[in-house]
């Protein structure tokens, strides 16, 4: 029988030697090459915290400019093969479009990015 792990065992204290949340999250996204994407559900597994893809939301809506993350690769799952911008404040919507665009992601008439396409795996 499996039991859940504890709040506290499940994080990772920063002064101990590891890394902390938010500095696996802004690695992991900094990881991400031009041109390619990942979903916020993608980012949480690979920081070892699955089904937190609303942290990794979070983390991102509040990064200081200064991290230099590159959040606009970052979009919210829309079924198994697509992402979406899910950014709620147009102004930033947009703007996360147009950095895509720039770096050659393309966004299909529904306004959607094929992960077969455009989907970053750490393995490549």
């Amino acid at each position: 029988m499996k039991t859940r792990a504890s709040k506290e065992s499940r994080q990772r204290a920063p002064d101990s030697g590891e890394q902390s949340v938010e500095a696996r999250v802004y690695a992991i996204i900094r990881q991400v090459p031009r041109g390619r994407v990942v979903t916020y559900g993608q980012v949480a597994m690979l920081a070892d915290m699955p089904r937190n893809a609303r942290q990794v939301a979070r983390l991102l809506r509040f990064c200081d400019p200064k991290a230099r993350v590159p959040w606009y690769r970052v979009l919210g799952k829309h079924g198994p093969r697509s992402a979406h911008i899910s950014v709620p404040e147009p102004e930033h919507a947009q703007e996360q479009r147009q950095r895509l665009e720039r770096e050659g992601v393309r966004f299909t008439a529904s306004d959607t990015v094929r992960l077969t396409e455009y989907g970053w795996l750490p393995s490549e």
